[in-house]
């Protein structure tokens, strides 16, 4: 049996805590069982070289704006299927709503998303914050099913 692929698909590899988590999660991953592939949607990459210290391949896409979001999807398609990914997981608003998209239309058996309960308080905007919940819960409904 294969190793089972997985694609993390992350906002950034900034400095915040969910960059830190992805990159401590793939620091204890068993290699003899998964292969491990980072995408990352905007280009703060602190941990982009420790990442890939690890043995991991990190693809940066570059997004400038959300309104890309359909170049988001075709390159995370291409990667998806160039690597034959078994699993996605995604952390963070717009790299939750692009990788389930993503991998609803590629057919990938198993979507994880893992919360951050910032990419809902910005601001303290309620029409921000119901904006976003209702995107991510249309996705969660459409997308994970």
């Amino acid at each position: 049996m294969g190793k089972i692929n997985i694609l993390h698909i992350i906002e950034g590899l900034g400095l915040g805590g969910a960059e830190k988590r992805l990159f401590f999660d793939l620091t204890l991953m068993d290699k003899n069982r998964f292969e491990n592939h980072v995408v990352y949607l905007y280009e703060l990459n602190h941990y982009k070289i420790s990442i890939e210290a690890l043995g991991v391949k990190v693809y940066p896409l570059k997004m400038r704006s959300p309104y890309k979001i359909c170049n988001v999807i075709t390159s995370l398609l291409k990667i998806i299927r160039d690597n034959k990914i078994d699993i996605v997981h995604t952390q963070l608003f717009w790299a939750n709503v692009s990788g389930r998209i993503a991998a609803k239309i590629a057919r990938v058996s198993a979507v994880l998303t893992t919360y951050q309960y910032p990419d809902y308080d910005r601001d303290n905007s309620f029409l921000y914050s119901y904006k976003r919940k209702f995107i991510d819960h249309l996705t969660g409904l459409c997308c994970n099913s």
